[in-house]
């Protein structure tokens, strides 16, 4: 029994120190390779200077495994766009220094944003949306890109609201950007207390106010949406406070609003 137990300590003992060891590999970062490979891309480029490359290499492979490889990539997509040489540099690096994540939000939010079939904005206005829903964004950018593909689809349906390209541009970037540094998407609350708001089920409001009253209750927090919809359900039911529709909105409006962090009891209307 003696024997057995030590060759079992033995063997977890080795397992420890191999997991230890995979685990630090993984953190460990390879910044010469990166280097290597993003200073080798750099010296094919016309534009290239030893010493400007090299400056340039060293920034972008800060960003450990994978640096070299989003370097490049936003290095091709930039260049072919046309976009200056100076800020297709500096939006490498920023990306070869972030996630394979972010970096990954950044392109397709880009592509969408710069192609004619969907958003046909021009270059610099492309690369400020798509670096503020990955690089700028609190938060998982996979969330915001899905959240803004949905806002997008939804403002640009004439059925739903039929706002211009512009305009949808900007309303789908604020309001995505209310999912910042939150788990819950905003886009499914929003529509939904959007929906119900408008319908027969609700308060029958307006498409403006609607959509003006959907947003300030997502901008509190996504989740308040579904708390404003349980407040006003419960307040006109006679079985439950059998308010008139103007005294349920507001009353709704007053525990929604508590969502996002509590009313202390001194300072209730």
């Amino acid at each position: 029994m003696v024997i057995g137990g030590c060759q079992t300590a033995e063997r977890d003992s080795k397992s420890v120190q191999r997991n230890l060891s995979e685990s630090m590999a993984s953190d460990y970062c390879e910044t010469a390779k990166e280097f290597i490979v993003i200073n080798e891309f750099l010296k094919k480029q016309d534009f290239y200077e030893s010493n400007w490359a090299k400056s340039t290499s060293k920034k972008a492979s800060l960003g450990c495994k994978g640096s070299a490889a989003r370097f490049i990539k936003s290095m091709k997509v930039m260049m072919k766009v046309g976009l200056y040489m100076e800020d297709a540099i500096s939006i490498s690096i920023s990306l070869a220094n972030t996630t394979d994540e972010k970096a990954e939000t950044f392109f397709q939010v880009f592509q969408k944003s710069y192609l004619k079939n969907y958003l046909d904005l021009d270059t610099q206005s492309s690369v400020q949306l798509a670096t503020e829903l990955s690089l700028r964004y609190a938060g998982s950018s996979k969330k915001a890109k899905k959240d803004f593909d949905q806002f997008v689809e939804f403002c640009l349906d004439k059925e739903s609201l039929g706002l211009s390209i512009p305009t949808c541009a900007d309303f789908s970037l604020r309001m995505t950007n209310y999912g910042e540094n939150k788990e819950a998407a905003v886009y499914p609350s929003f529509v939904r207390v959007f929906r119900f708001l408008k319908s027969k089920d609700g308060p029958e409001q307006s498409t403006s106010f609607a959509l003006q009253f959907a947003e300030e209750l997502v901008k509190i927090h996504p989740l308040a949406a579904d708390d404003y919809i349980a407040a006003y359900k419960y307040a006109v039911k006679q079985e439950g406070l059998g308010l008139d529709k103007e005294s349920a909105l507001q009353l709704a409006k007053t525990l929604s609003q508590r969502t996002k962090q509590r009313i202390p009891a001194n300072q209730e209307n």
